[in-house]
């Protein structure tokens, strides 16, 4: 019952977020000639300065016209509750639209969500074909969290030349965790 209860305050929490993000949408003049990147960027600039909720309205406006970079760190803002309350399952709404149109970032990041069961039930399948999307696009944690469920057998089965290939690919760009661990298999790379 409490977890039940936790995810409805969650819920209204994020309803609440994304009624503030319109208000603010409205209070925040943006120049017509601005296209969704031109707003994702100034979001970016606004949250490098540490005004998080200002940058949470441009994500909300550059997401909300299906700026994939945009939903991925709106995503973010809710994941960690930067600018707007920590809602999970929002996070996963938001990262979920940019991972389906093959924002490497987004895919890993919903991955995760299906690995730890953040905002969604925990499911490996589904982690392991994400954590690919995203591996095969270069994304180094993912390289490094395929690895470990190739090794571990979860979502995928169980494949030692697999895990060391994905292992192999994160170290190469400096993953420090898969450096340390193909140094403890005594793997060069």
């Amino acid at each position: 019952m409490c977890l039940l209860f936790r995810k409805h305050k969650q819920q209204q929490s994020a309803e609440r977020s994304i009624e503030a993000l319109k208000v603010g949408l409205a209070i925040v003049e943006l120049d017509p000639q601005w296209d969704a990147e031109q707003i994702y960027r100034r979001g970016a600039e606004t949250a490098a300065a540490g005004d998080y909720k200002l940058s949470a309205i441009y994500f909300y406006k550059a997401a909300t016209t299906g700026y994939a970079a945009a939903q991925h760190y709106l995503g973010w803002c809710f994941e960690v509750g930067r600018g707007v309350d920590c809602c999970h399952s929002e996070a996963v709404k938001w990262y979920r639209l940019a991972a389906e149109q093959g924002f490497a970032y987004a895919q890993c990041a919903l991955a995760i969500c299906y690995h730890k069961g953040r905002g969604v039930k925990k499911n490996y399948d589904l982690a392991a074909g994400w954590y690919a999307a995203a591996a095969v696009q270069g994304v180094a944690r993912a390289q490094f969290e395929l690895a470990g469920l190739y090794a571990e057998g979860k979502g995928v089965e169980t494949s030692a030349e697999e895990s060391v290939r994905w292992y192999i690919a994160a170290a190469r760009q400096g993953h420090k965790m898969s450096r340390e661990l193909l140094k403890s298999f005594k793997v060069e790379y």
